[in-house]
């Protein structure tokens, strides 16, 4: 017993610190904005807003109408909201064994969202990275890293890390260019006639010595 309630305390004081630097974080960026000049509306205007919030978050009205995707992101942050209890059951049973959230833990109810949602979750998020490497796939297939392609999280990542090596190849690619043509201006202006032939021993290129000896122009 007396090891768990350590354990208990050290997940308190790590979880604790991790949300304290978010909370300044978003304290912080919170701060960065610009001021509002909406003055109050009275209660009733405030009710409003009020369900109009609850709407578009908790009903996710916006998303919904993305079918699909919509229904997946629906899912999701249900998901992690109905989970949340089994989070404060894990933590509880830190200190008690017996640990249940009071009147709804022992609800044969709660235990089927929980399981409904954990099995939601986790086709969601299957879901989300399948539709993510999909356009991935696509981006890829259109041959052209400036196209525009927003993808969040590893495949956001990934895509920039793709672009950079692109770019690097572009300007590796421009740097050779570069020097190809420094080298044929050199060569084009030798006193002496300069030919460039393939495996077939065709003229590829000529500079204009070589170009009036042999009345190639």
């Amino acid at each position: 017993m007396l090891v768990r309630i350590i354990i208990g305390l050290l997940v308190s004081v790590v979880c604790l610190a991790i949300a304290g630097r978010r909370f300044v974080w978003l304290a912080r960026l919170i701060q960065t904005g610009a001021k509002s000049d909406r003055t109050w509306q009275g209660m009733r205007r405030a009710k409003e807003i009020a369900s109009a919030e609850v709407i578009e978050v908790a009903g996710q009205k916006k998303l919904l109408k993305w079918t699909v995707p919509g229904i997946a992101h629906f899912f999701t942050m249900w998901g992690f909201t109905v989970l949340s209890t089994t989070i404060i059951e894990a933590y509880g049973s830190l200190f008690n064994r017996d640990f249940h959230i009071p009147l709804i833990g022992q609800q044969s109810w709660l235990a089927f969202l929980e399981d409904f949602f954990g099995v939601a979750v986790l086709l969601a998020l299957l879901f989300n990275d399948y539709e993510k490497g999909y356009r991935l796939e696509a981006w890829l297939r259109q041959g052209n890293a400036r196209a525009d392609v927003k993808l969040s999280g590893f495949w956001g990542e990934l895509v920039d890390r793709i672009r950079r090596g692109y770019k690097s190849r572009e300007q590796v690619a421009e740097m050779h260019q570069q020097r190809l043509q420094e080298f044929l201006s050199a060569i084009q202006a030798s006193p002496n006639g300069v030919l460039l032939l393939d495996d077939e021993g065709r003229i590829e290129w000529s500079n204009q010595t070589a170009a009036e000896h042999l009345g190639l122009q």
